[in-house]
């Protein structure tokens, strides 16, 4: 028996692609621009890239419906595909949902973890929890799941790489546009609403369902992450699916917890985020001392394997796992998460380099 033991050939395949792709982003992690052209927010791109409909397969994939999907396999026309058929099984119009995909692809910036495959990511997680759930039958209406998986798709559009605390201490014009608050939050909602609003991608969001894209994106501000939990333990006690407020707090929870369930997954998987989002850091770093404006050092970890140990396991204990242990005691099919986490949490514990 060799060293994958009896797995298959396409597991070997899969597990020496995420062994790679650990050892090519652990590398990244020391690499710096040679030069930056220090423009923050790209413009946004107002035409979708032509898109025929026969390019789509007919079936749905059949391990769209797994939580360790196979995404860094993937391609990003392959990822259109699959997301083609989550929200047409939505009974979204086929035409105009493939061309919203298409725009909200193309305004993804190439950043090494705030990208298309993390708007994919988060949309696909909260697919598989929601099918696990029948479309979240006990908590939501049918209207409210397509506009959370929507959200979810949308939620980070055109993100800078930064963080909100950069565009507040390089006085970019969107901190000022927002008063220092949810600065990247508001402005993600606002870019995604006014895509829905234009007529070429009017997929039959209503105002009062453009509010509550906003309000469910506005959770994923890690600012927001206490309110977010208490609110959210607070409502399941007298939870109400009639109740909209109630309907908007699970949500708004949900959203928040998909956007950082890396550590949810496998551990190959959730270390391959983890370098990239590592890499970002390091990144917003670097810029923050060539603007010379203040440097986020518990960002500066650079390669050095005991600090990102640490930034792993602090993580989990402060925010992943208190956050999905409430959403796993409301909501069924999410334990598998929970495993995942402690097993995590005990890889990083016991180890000595990638």
């Amino acid at each position: 028996m060799g060293c994958f033991g009896s797995k298959s050939s396409k597991e070997v395949q899969s597990a020496g692609l995420k062994t790679n792709l650990i050892a090519a982003n652990y590398i990244k992690l020391i690499e710096t621009p040679s030069s930056w052209d220090q423009i923050i927010m790209k413009p946004l791109q107002q035409s979708p890239p032509k898109t025929s409909l026969k390019r789509i397969s007919q079936s749905l994939p059949e391990d769209l419906k797994d939580l360790n999907f196979p995404i860094f396999s993937r391609s990003q026309e392959a990822l259109k595909d699959s997301l083609f058929h989550i929200f047409h099984h939505r009974n979204y119009p086929s035409a105009k949902i493939l061309s919203l995909i298409e725009i909200i692809a193309a305004n993804y910036q190439q950043n090494p973890f705030h990208n298309f495959y993390h708007g994919f990511a988060v949309c696909q997680l909260l697919y598989v929890i929601s099918e696990r759930n029948l479309n979240f039958k006990d908590f939501l209406t049918e209207s409210d799941e397509k506009l959370l998986l929507l959200s979810g798709l949308g939620h980070d559009l055109n993100h800078p790489g930064v963080n909100n605390m950069f565009l507040i201490n390089s006085k970019h014009e969107l901190s000022c546009k927002y008063n220092n608050l949810g600065v990247l939050e508001n402005y993600h909602a606002a870019t995604l609403v006014e895509f829905l609003s234009q007529d070429r991608f009017d997929i039959g969001i209503s105002d009062d369902d453009r509010e509550k894209i906003v309000q469910i994106i506005l959770a994923t501000d890690m600012a927001q992450h206490k309110s977010v939990m208490e609110t959210f333990a607070e409502n399941m006690k007298v939870y109400d699916i009639t109740n909209k407020e109630h309907r908007l707090i699970f949500m708004r929870m949900l959203i928040h917890g998909a956007d950082i369930s890396n550590p949810a997954l496998d551990f190959e998987l959730a270390t391959i985020w983890s370098l990239k989002i590592i890499q970002e850091f390091n990144l917003q770093v670097w810029k923050e001392e060539q603007l010379a404006i203040p440097v986020s050092e518990f960002m500066r970890i650079g390669n050095d394997i005991a600090k990102i140990k640490r930034s792993q396991i602090m993580f989990i204990d402060v925010f992943i796992y208190p956050l999905w242990k409430s959403i796993s005691d409301f909501v069924p099919g999410t334990q598998e998460l929970i495993e995942n986490i402690q097993k995590n949490r005990k890889h990083w514990e016991d180890l000595e380099n990638l």
